[in-house]
C-alpha cells in the first residue's frame, strides 16, 4: 500500500522499475522495485504531481504538477529533477510524440502545451474548446494530433 494517493503508475523503459506519483501538496514520484512494491528513490517534484510519463528515448521522465501548473523534467539514470517547465492550468499528463515532443494536457485551460523533448523549451500552446484526455501522434510524424476529448 502505498503512503498517499497517486494518479497512475508507469513501468520504467528498462523494465525493471515501476514510477507512481503520491499526489500531494509537496508531491513525491516513487520509484518500486515491481517484486515487492519497495521503495528503491523518492524523488520531489510540485504540488499535486498526477501522470508521469518517459521520453521515447527512455532518458527523462516527465511529471505533470497539477498544483502549480508545471512540468518536472527528470534525468531516469540519476533520479533527479533537471528542470522545471511552466505550462497551462492543472497539467494532467505529458505524452510523447513521433516528432519528439511531449504534449502536456492543461485541464482548467483546455489546451495542450507541446514541449521538445531535447531541449526542453516550449514550443506552442494549442488552444481547445474542450477538455483535454491523452494525446498520440502517429508512428510516422505527419504533424497530426489526436486528442481525446473528456467532455
Amino acid at each position: 500500500m502505498l503512503p498517499e494517493m497517486n494518479h497512475n503508475a508507469a513501468w520504467s523503459p528498462d523494465g525493471t522499475e515501476v514510477w507512481t506519483s503520491q499526489m500531494i501538496d509537496q508531491g513525491t514520484i516513487l520509484v518500486l522495485n515491481p517484486s515487492d512494491l519497495s521503495v528503491k528513490a523518492t524523488i520531489p517534484v510540485g504540488k499535486q504531481p498526477e501522470e508521469v510519463s518517459f521520453s521515447h528515448d527512455g532518458l527523462k521522465a516527465f511529471v505533470a504538477n497539477g498544483g502549480d501548473n508545471t512540468l518536472s523534467v527528470i534525468d531516469v539514470a540519476t533520479k533527479t529533477v533537471t528542470n522545471t517547465i511552466a505550462v497551462g492550468a492543472d497539467p494532467v499528463g505529458a505524452w510523447p510524440g513521433s516528432d519528439n515532443r511531449m504534449y502536456v494536457t492543461n485541464e482548467m485551460d483546455k489546451s495542450i502545451t507541446a514541449i521538445d523533448a531535447v531541449t526542453l523549451r516550449v514550443i506552442r500552446t494549442y488552444a481547445l474548446h474542450y477538455t483535454p484526455g491523452m494525446v498520440a501522434t502517429p508512428p510516422v510524424n505527419d504533424s497530426t494530433l489526436w486528442i481525446a476529448n473528456e467532455d
